[in-house]
Order: structure tokens, then C-alpha cells, then sequence
């Protein structure tokens, strides 16, 4: 991370558990986003422009991560609605680039086949459970 080594942690707590943004960019994470805390437990996610509930927060954190196949269709916890930029259909997953209300993009992939209705263009809902948010440190 700028030139310096970070703590050595098991490669599963790194994909599951990454404590900085560098870390989280290093294991493939495409969403991620700087953050205002609101509480203990709220965050507004600037570029997303929406705000989110989370498991707790303290004042090291600075940024939210979430991984393409963790954001979930239709309505729940952390729920927002976004437009369709773009869907690629893949051999196994379609990818959805989501444009957020606060003008960021968030980049979605579920197996074939199950997002109907994400299509170019549409206004659509998403969710992001709290246990998937990854809360980082710069």
C-alpha cells in the first residue's frame, strides 16, 4: 500500500475480512466507495449516494466495499434504486453496470439468467445485506 507492506493475514481473511482499500483492490473487489460516518452503524456512501446500515463503524473507517455478486436484486436491508448502464451476458453470470443516485457505478454479477427485468436502460432496486459491506481503512 503506497510503497508499504501491510499486515500478513490467511488468504481467506483477506478475500473475506480485507482491513484497507488497498487490500480490498488487490483481491478483484470492483464496488468500492469513500464514506461520511453517520453513527456507529450508518454510513452515507458518497459516490453511491445512498446511505447504508452496517455492522459497526469506527473513525478509521473511511471506505465501503462490496463485492459485484453480494449486491442482490429487488428490496431489502441498504436498499437503493439504480439505472441500468450496461448488461453483458457471460457464459455463466451476467454483469450489470448499475449508475447509483449519487452518480458512481456499481458493477452486479449473478448467474445466467436470473436478473430479468436488468435491462439497458431501466430504472431498477437493489440491496446490499450489512454482513457484505467490507468497511475499510485508507
Amino acid at each position: 500500500n503506497s510503497g508499504k507492506s501491510q499486515e500478513k493475514v490467511p488468504v481467506r481473511r483477506l478475500f473475506s475480512q480485507p482491513a484497507t482499500l488497498a487490500a480490498c483492490l488487490i483481491t478483484g473487489c470492483k464496488n468500492f466507495c469513500s464514506i461520511k460516518i453517520i453513527d456507529e452503524t450508518h454510513a452515507k456512501a458518497q459516490d453511491w449516494g445512498a446511505e447504508l446500515t452496517v455492522s459497526h463503524l469506527s473513525p478509521s473507517h473511511v471506505y465501503v466495499g462490496v463485492r459485484a455478486h453480494e449486491i442482490l436484486p429487488g428490496g431489502g436491508e441498504n436498499q437503493f434504486s439504480c439505472k441500468v448502464e450496461r448488461r453483458v451476458e457471460d457464459l455463466f453470470s451476467d454483469i450489470v453496470m448499475l449508475l447509483t443516485p449519487g452518480g458512481g457505478l456499481l458493477r452486479m454479477e449473478a448467474p445466467r439468467g436470473t436478473l430479468a427485468g436488468f435491462d439497458t436502460g431501466r430504472d431498477v432496486l437493489v440491496h446490499i445485506p450489512p454482513e457484505h459491506i467490507m468497511l475499510l481503512e485508507a
